[in-house]
């Protein structure tokens, strides 16, 4: 049953707005969805009383952004796609920062009684406090409200004696000329005499593009994205003449690895096109192929985007997930590159790791590309103490009640794709994808309309079988590995027979029509006459659950609205 990857086209982010006071009304309706898409939970202004979440929150099927195109189930844009020019924004936030005050509410005074003892009617009805259940919300995040740009112009003439028209005209040939010989470089592909002045030309010229991403004004941001197409493009063509060098491209991409990261302190548009621009990167060659001699492809974006995935601003939000998303994607985009030297495959493995198992209160769909980026890289064991902190952290995000099943899914498809030996234990593995199985149709029974249904059960498929042919020459399935290693051959009754009681409720989710309900009794019976032995994937490691309660659906968490 193979599975096809799915699409990714580039966001264009932009914004709309054509007369500030016609469009006031518009800016506020536009920047309250765009904080009920963009914000975290906690920043929302309207929660339910006793803190529960509803539907739509992070992490809960049904409402946020997802890398890759098009819309979830219950609305929200994906990042990496589909998204509308301007990213649906206002400038300076969309939130009233500090408020906590709706428009028309007004302070009233209190009526005392005579003597000055308490106040009329019950305190339901006090004129002073907020609505039941209202929360204030806090200051949104710097990347939300910054008017903030970064001034860069290598163009300007500073000459006091001329005139206003004089001094631009001056400058627009300077810019003119400048970039002309960029292009000239480019085109090129190597220096020529003075190198000095034309790498400072190179890097004034990029450094240039860069900040015109961050200007505040409509037409920049709109035109954020076509800058980083055309940077991008740049560097792709730069020396492919025949015979040429590649030396002005190298340079150029050392260039914008540098200086990439300074817009992650401006505005989303500003941030997002970098991100996606080093996460691109990745895709050049620094150097051709040429006879014997293999392409070499460019790395310098991994320090970059490792460091993005740690940035907290001063009030110690992270950056925004959807930027993470694309940190995450580049990441996992250099740590395939065949030639990649061992130890930054590790550091990039070690910190998808690190992410993931801190990322439970992260948007689900970044926890989602942490998860899969880890089972297409294939790494097991970590480089300093040989323990299996890849498969570990995936089994903890399996059977975590607390994430949404989508991310549940992707990391049981996650421990397919890896290569095991006889360390770890795919028996309990096998077990805990079943007992998965099992959460997933008892919620699946309460609403089986959610369309993400049936993604989510054709993850625990693909933990079991290949999902292509890829997957199948390289042996991926827990299922495929049993049968082919004798290593593993101890596991082999229980995966089999885990897949034996999983594909009926996979077949019954992808055609319905007589339900799950016989399945899903098969399922719980096998459960209970297979319980499992151990409850650590390798005795180097903690447990991965607590105790086995195979009848027991998960309480709370992400889950707890899924269904």
């Amino acid at each position: 049953m193979p599975l096809q990857n799915l699409p990714m086209s580039h966001p264009s982010p932009m914004f709309s707005l054509n007369g500030r006071r016609r469009a006031a009304a518009l800016w506020l309706f536009v920047g309250m969805l765009a904080s009920s898409l963009c914000l975290p939970d906690s920043l929302y202004a309207q929660a339910p009383a006793g803190g529960g979440k509803s539907k739509g929150g992070k992490g809960v099927p049904g409402g946020g952004m997802m890398p890759g195109g098009g819309m979830m189930p219950g609305g929200g844009m994906m990042p990496g796609g589909g998204m509308m020019p301007g990213g649906g924004m206002m400038p300076g936030g969309g939130m009233m920062p500090g408020s906590g005050m709706m428009p028309g509410m007004q302070k009233a005074k209190k009526k005392k009684k005579a003597g000055g003892k308490g106040v009329e009617g019950d305190e339901s009805s006090d004129p002073d406090k907020l609505p039941l259940g209202y929360v204030v919300p806090p200051e949104p995040p710097s990347w939300l409200k910054t008017d903030d740009e970064w001034l860069f112009d290598p163009f300007a003439v500073d000459d006091t004696n001329l005139s206003k028209a004089a001094k631009k005209k001056a400058e627009d040939k300077k810019r003119r000329e400048a970039i002309s010989r960029y292009k000239d470089l480019l085109a090129k592909g190597e220096f020529t005499s003075d190198v000095d002045k034309e790498k400072q030309l190179i890097s004034e010229v990029i450094q240039w593009k860069l900040a015109e991403m961050t200007r505040r004004e409509l037409k920049y941001r709109e035109a954020a994205y076509k800058k980083r197409e055309e940077l991008f493009k740049e560097m792709r063509d730069s020396g492919n003449n025949k015979g040429a060098k590649r030396d002005v491209r190298k340079y150029a991409m050392q260039v914008v690895a540098e200086h990439s990261p300074k817009l992650f302190a401006y505005h989303l548009v500003a941030r997002l096109n970098a991100a996606i621009l080093l996460a691109d990167m990745s895709e050049l060659n620094e150097t051709d192929a040429d006879g014997r001699n293999p392409a070499v492809r460019c790395t310098k974006a991994a320090q970059p985007l490792i460091n993005l995935l740690d940035q907290v601003d001063a009030e110690s939000h992270k950056q925004p997930d959807v930027v993470r998303v694309w940190a995450v994607l580049g990441l996992v985009r250099i740590g395939s590159v065949p030639e990649l030297k061992p130890a930054l495959k590790n550091q990039i493995v070690e910190t998808l790791v690190k992410k993931l198992a801190e990322s439970a209160g992260d948007h689900e769909w970044l926890q989602m590309r942490l998860a899969e980026g880890l089972g297409t890289l294939g790494v097991i064991y970590s480089n300093v103490d040989k323990r299996p902190f890849v498969p570990q952290v995936l089994a903890e995000v399996m059977v975590d009640p607390r994430r949404s099943w989508i991310v549940r899914a992707e990391a049981a498809q996650s421990l397919g794709r890896l290569q095991f030996d006889r360390d770890i234990d795919l028996s309990l593995i096998a077990n805990q994808i079943a007992h998965l199985a099992e959460q997933m149709a008892q919620a699946y029974q309460k609403n089986p309309e959610r369309a993400s249904w049936k993604l989510n059960f054709i993850k625990l498929y693909l933990a079991f079988k290949p999902g292509n042919e890829d997957d199948a020459s390289k042996g991926r399935g827990l299922l495929t590995q049993v049968e082919n290693k004798s290593a593993l051959a101890s596991h082999k009754a229980t995966v089999q027979g885990a897949f034996g009681v999983v594909l009926p409720l996979v077949e019954h989710v992808l055609n319905p029509g007589n339900g799950v309900d016989e399945p899903l009794t098969t399922l719980k019976a096998w459960l209970k006459n297979n319980p499992v032995r151990t409850t650590r994937i390798s005795d180097s490691e903690k447990p991965i659950i607590s105790e086995q309660s195979p009848d027991v659906p998960p309480a709370g968490g992400a889950n707890a609205s899924a269904g």
